[in-house]
């Protein structure tokens, strides 16, 4: 038997039981290459997902970030008696808002609200460091005398979508 195998493979002839097929070769490589595709494909997109994942929450934190720093500039103004003034000064529109060691708290005019900043130490203002791609608008709307709307809107492009998120809250003069 082993002879009969050993000269027919020295003629030519083959055992076609063992051997593959062009075809099934070809069809072998396509299921392969279409399963390295679709996984390659899911995990570009678990990607991406998870980095708009983190951009949303970071954005919601700066929205946050932002009524808080507008809710301490009104509660320092009470501490020091300067409430009335700085309620009636204030007017509805847009601003920005930074928080600065420096200079303490600081609403600004929000004309052209600029892009924020990302320092070397992970926190993000005006001042410097990189630009990054989130912008945050303070909105105030009085009320009445006594009660502000104020919405922290933080905006942002990712892959040349626009997203945003708003967050409100009502503060009362006292």
């Amino acid at each position: 038997m082993v002879k009969r195998k050993l000269e027919e493979h020295l003629n030519g002839k083959r055992d076609k039981s063992n051997s593959f097929s062009v075809v099934e070769v070809l069809i072998a490589l396509s299921i392969l290459i279409v399963g390295l595709l679709g996984t390659v494909t899911l995990m570009v997109r678990t990607l991406d997902t998870s980095l708009l994942t983190l951009e949303k929450l970071t954005a919601a934190e700066l929205a946050q970030e932002g009524i808080e720093i507008v809710r301490n500039i009104k509660d320092s103004k009470v501490i020091s008696g300067e409430i009335d003034s700085w309620f009636n000064n204030l007017s509805n529109g847009s601003y920005y808002v930074d928080y600065d060691d420096h200079q303490l708290n600081r609403i600004l005019p929000g004309h052209q609200v600029p892009f924020l900043r990302k320092d070397a130490n992970g926190f993000f203002g005006y001042a410097s460091g990189p630009l990054t791609p989130y912008q945050r608008e303070i909105k105030i709307r009085k009320i009445s005398n006594h009660h502000l709307q104020v919405n922290s809107i933080v905006s942002w492009k990712h892959k040349g979508i626009s997203f945003s998120v708003n967050v409100e809250d009502h503060l009362y003069k006292y």
